[in-house]
């Protein structure tokens, strides 16, 4: 994993310094990036949408740490469940 994660931003540093680009590094940047897009589109959803928005023309600005505070246990329960699906194999 973690020679993954070097060789990406080893691609990274080389393209901004003008050199070649390895062929690998879309390839790996989907595959870090696309769990964490997943979790995006289940954490907003379109009936989160319109509870959102129907909370906020109703309390403004109020309801703000709730916001704060959902996104942090989202966060931790995301990295419990990533650490169960690895030592679990699922």
């Amino acid at each position: 994993m973690f020679k993954g994660i070097k060789n990406l931003f080893k691609g990274i540093k080389n393209l901004f310094k003008g050199r070649h680009r390895p062929k690998f590094m879309a390839l790996d940047f989907i595959k870090y990036i696309g769990p964490g897009l997943l979790v995006t589109v289940g954490f907003i959803d379109p009936g989160n949408w319109a509870s959102n928005v129907a909370a906020g023309s109703s309390y403004g600005y109020k309801l703000l740490w709730m916001v704060t505070l959902s996104t942090v246990m989202l966060i931790i329960l995301q990295h419990n469940a990533a650490h169960l699906g690895i030592v679990t194999g699922y």
